[in-house]
């Protein structure tokens, strides 16, 4: 058994090697409406396709993904502003669930992306039907968003952020604010900064405090009764919600709603070593190395799942990938090193 790291300071991570949040991940139930969405209103750029991925003569898709045996799916990686990869399946498996979890569902979900100037952001996205804009509440007041629902019902939330908020002490992590740097193609939004938050909605709120806190090494920014944000690594602020609507099973990867959390590590075996003595995770399979030839030849994966089913992902995607010979455009990371400030 793996000796496991000392207890994590706040904003330390307990898992060997991890470096930041690599890739978000969202099971769409059409691929090409889902890629149009992020590259043409987004200005997203895509990496590479993946798939048909199947194995008709064995198990591997329940072992290594936990979804139907018979499952099949196809994937695009894009690459969404400066720090952001962005992983989109669609599957088909037998029992699949084509009804995506509301917001306040078990598995609900959302992407929050910064900007410039919210109204310049709704003016141009008035085709969306946004919501707001509204200003937050307590700590958050002055924050200022709007909503907009992708063509298959996603939540995306744009935003605009003060330099400071309340909570932000002198030398207390602080938000992830990211800042434009030319990655990415012109999209429909004027100003638009990045992603810089990622929302789920869970059972168990404080179960999963604990976890991202204690075990990956989130720091704690703000707390209500019913959310907590978090600072995730150096790029990534997480929001965590209570459920507050009645569906309580958590989707599959494969059912459309599904999605995951991908870390970059610079020792995937050593990262799934320690996530088996974790009380709770369970760690699919064996770590893999694709070695096909294809566009992520060399990529060393496995998924792993927190406490309560939530499914994560520690990788190592070395340099140099066989994609790169078709698009200059190019994966995020890794960071020099897990911080969150």
């Amino acid at each position: 058994m793996t000796q496991a790291p000392a207890p994590a300071a706040t904003g330390q991570s307990r898992v060997p090697t991890i470096r930041n949040v690599d890739h978000l991940a969202y099971t769409v139930p059409d691929l090409g409406e889902a890629v149009d969405f992020f590259v043409d209103i987004l200005g997203a750029e895509v990496l590479y396709h993946l798939g048909p991925v199947q194995e008709p003569d064995s198990d591997w898709m329940t072992v290594q993904l936990d979804v139907h045996p018979r499952a099949s799916t196809r994937i695009c990686l894009l690459r969404l502003g400066p720090v952001t990869n962005l992983e989109l399946f669609q599957y088909t498996a037998p029992g699949q669930r084509l009804d995506r979890p509301a917001d306040g569902d078990v598995g609900g979900h959302d992407l929050v992306l910064d900007v410039a100037d919210l109204d310049a952001a709704r003016a141009a996205l008035g085709a969306f039907e946004p919501t707001g804009p509204v200003g937050g509440e307590g700590e958050l007041r002055d924050v200022r968003s709007f909503t907009v629902r992708t063509p298959w019902g996603m939540t995306v939330v744009l935003r605009q952020v003060p330099e400071r908020l309340p909570f932000e002490s002198d030398g207390a992590p602080g938000l992830f604010r990211p800042a434009p740097d030319g990655a990415g193609s012109p999209g429909r939004v004027p100003g638009l900064l990045g992603v810089s938050q990622v929302g789920y909605t869970v059972a168990d709120l404080d179960g999963s405090v604990d976890f991202f806190t204690d075990v990956i090494g989130g720091a704690v920014l703000h707390r209500t009764g019913r959310s907590a944000l978090l600072r995730l690594g150096p790029v990534t602020n997480l929001e965590l919600r209570a459920a507050t609507t009645g569906r309580t099973d958590r989707p599959r990867n494969s059912d459309v709603g599904g999605h995951h959390l991908a870390f970059h590590t610079d020792d995937p075996e050593e990262a799934a070593a320690y996530l088996r003595t974790v009380p709770g995770v369970r760690v699919l399979g064996e770590v893999q190395l694709i070695d096909d030839g294809g566009p992520i030849h060399g990529d060393r994966w496995v998924y792993f799942t927190a406490p309560d089913g939530f499914q994560l992902e520690v990788l190592n995607m070395p340099p140099g990938m066989p994609y790169e010979l078709g698009t200059e455009a190019r994966r995020y990371g890794p960071a020099p090193e897990w911080r969150v400030g």
